[in-house]
């Protein structure tokens, strides 16, 4: 079966301009049902940051049983490019809030913020498949009506090293563990679950014009200064 690389950026990106791919895609990997997802414009911009400080970041509001969630994505090689992003974004984030264009939909959207860690060089002490972090954020300006703390969890997602025998989600992760340089890849059957996912993408290797757009729109992004 050929699919198109969802390692490549721009594959990825817009495999999760789907609503009901990225709702797949997240409920599996923060272990909750989503009913309902938005996607958020992001505040740091692509052309705005050096490739040293680039990473690929997607912003969702998503509506679960457990109310709303901010949750964020980003995908990259190595956990020292998200430190570097993330004092970049910091500064956006501080700016934005400055000028007074993101407090409505990024701070009031929800009390909780989900970050996922998509990492294709990551191994941890427990050789885990997800490696999950929790902490409190705490509000400065928080009004009496408002939790006075955002609920922020981590998930470190690791890309590459997967052997048998593996469970569905490794299974499917695996898919990130391809080539970085090939649009189109070749793969054998993956659990039922995900079928959505990889129709997507099977549809998209047959499409030689559109790979050849997304292959052109990855080698722009990882080729600037």
């Amino acid at each position: 079966m050929k699919l198109a690389n969802p390692f490549f950026d721009s594959v990825f990106e817009l495999m999760m301009d789907n609503d009901e791919l990225s709702k797949l895609f997240i409920s599996n990997i923060v272990e909750l049902p989503v009913t309902k997802i938005e996607k958020l414009p992001v505040v740091l911009a692509s052309e705005n940051i050096s490739i040293s400080e680039y990473v690929c970041h997607l912003d969702f509001v998503i509506e679960t049983s457990d109310g709303n969630i901010l949750v964020e994505i980003m995908k990259a090689h190595t956990p020292q490019q998200f430190l570097k992003y993330r004092l970049k974004l910091g500064e956006s984030y501080a700016l934005a809030l400055l000028n007074g264009e993101i407090k409505d939909r990024y701070l009031n959207s929800s009390n909780t913020v989900k970050t996922i860690y998509l990492i294709r060089n990551y191994t941890n002490s427990l050789n885990q498949t997800i490696s999950v972090m929790e902490n409190k954020i705490e509000k400065t300006n928080a009004t009496e009506s408002e939790s006075p703390s955002i609920e922020h969890k981590s998930y470190f997602v690791k890309l590459t090293g997967y052997q048998e025998p593996m469970n569905d989600l490794e299974r499917f992760l695996s898919l990130f563990d391809v080539s970085e340089s090939e649009i189109i890849i070749e793969t054998e059957v993956y659990p039922d679950q995900y079928k959505p996912i990889l129709d997507f993408l099977a549809e998209i290797a047959t499409d030689a014009e559109l790979c050849a757009n997304l292959e052109a729109k990855n080698h722009e992004i990882l080729n600037r200064n």
